[in-house]
């Protein structure tokens, strides 16, 4: 039950960010979007930002399953990026920009260390 809330309330909170920013949307809406209180909300999560980054790990995890070659896995990143280029925007353009960018890194840095792994070898 408790991943499942969790990915409904990212769900709520990626369909809000498909039609307003980050900074305009609150734990109201997204509660009453996913019809659970908001003590269940704050049960998961501390705050909208922490939801945000459970969001952004998620849908990167998603993004990339599968991917055999760095060549692959960047791709799909850009993928992402271009289809949900208007949640992406209001996520960029928000307070939350910094959650963005770690996830950006983050998944830069697994793609490369991927490689270099997978290059290495038995050095």
């Amino acid at each position: 039950m408790t991943s499942s809330t969790k990915q409904a309330l990212a769900a709520s909170l990626k369909k809000l960010l498909k039609k307003k920013f980050l900074d305009d949307i609150t734990v109201k809406e997204i509660v009453e979007d996913c019809s659970v209180n908001r003590q269940t909300f704050y049960y998961h999560f501390q705050d909208i930002y922490d939801l945000l980054r459970f969001l952004l790990k998620f849908e990167t995890e998603e993004a990339l399953q599968g991917s055999a070659a760095w060549q692959e896995a960047l791709l799909r990143a850009f993928q992402y990026i271009r289809e949900e280029h208007v949640m992406v925007y209001h996520v960029f353009l928000s307070d939350g920009r910094e959650h963005l960018d770690c996830q950006m890194y983050t998944l830069a840095r697994r793609i490369v260390a991927e490689e270099l792994e997978r290059c290495a070898g038995n050095l």
